[in-house]
């Protein structure tokens, strides 16, 4: 497996995983806990795919932070802010990687962000949106509002949607079903997951038979959804 490394960037910081032939580019949009080592193993997994993969740092100069304090921190991010980070690592896949075509993938935190990223930012060539967690109302740093900007994406976007998700209702994820499925510029699909849980991905934190058989049902089709965006 390729093993990746940090890397800063005008006061940002990530980290990177480098497949030896690439063959597009990808931001890993990481959930609250910032580069744990779940996404740095998704991270080196991709590389493993052919994606060049960059994990962005919500927390720039806290490269690693305890679990129990990322929901804190979670709480003074701005969207404007991280939307302009994860831009700032595409340009850096763009030219100095030299990689024309990028894709994001996201979970929790930044499933959302990835869904406002993806329909500012239109270099994105596909997103990955794995249970996002989109709170009703928004949080009080919140200033977008995610339905309304996710009708403005116009490249593929794969929807993960597990039906036990603690953190975003079923209420919020058909209304998110809705407005993808409203737009006429790009292909959407919606993999549901009955029985799954939020975070399912970070399966020594969430045991047990549905969530195992979400992540190896999932990942595959998310690796494959990418590579399909940026070939």
């Amino acid at each position: 497996m390729v093993e990746g490394s940090l890397l800063q960037l005008h006061g940002l910081d990530g980290y990177i995983a480098q497949p030896q032939k690439p063959v597009g580019g990808a931001l890993l949009l990481p959930m609250i806990y910032g580069l744990n080592g779940c996404v740095r193993d998704l991270a080196n997994r991709m590389a493993d795919y052919g994606l060049t993969t960059i994990v962005w740092n919500p927390y720039p100069g806290h490269p690693t932070i305890p679990r129990e304090e990322g929901r804190q921190r979670a709480q003074q991010l701005n969207d404007q802010s991280m939307i302009a980070q994860i831009s700032a690592w595409l340009t850096y896949l763009q030219n100095d990687r030299k990689l024309r075509q990028v894709a994001t993938i996201g979970f929790c935190l930044g499933g959302r962000i990835g869904l406002l990223h993806a329909a500012s930012d239109r270099r994105v060539a596909g997103h990955v949106c794995y249970y996002p967690t989109i709170e009703s109302p928004k949080a009080a740093n919140q200033d977008m509002d995610v339905f309304k900007l996710t009708a403005e994406i116009h490249c593929p976007v794969q929807l993960v949607h597990p039906s036990k998700d603690q953190r975003t209702s079923p209420e919020t994820y058909q209304k998110i079903k809705t407005t993808l499925h409203a737009r006429h510029a790009a292909p959407t699909s919606i993999d549901f997951y009955p029985d799954a849980d939020h975070g399912f991905m970070e399966i020594e934190h969430h045991p047990g038979h549905a969530n195992e058989l979400a992540t190896h049902l999932s990942w595959p089709l998310a690796l494959s959804f990418m590579r399909a965006c940026v070939s």
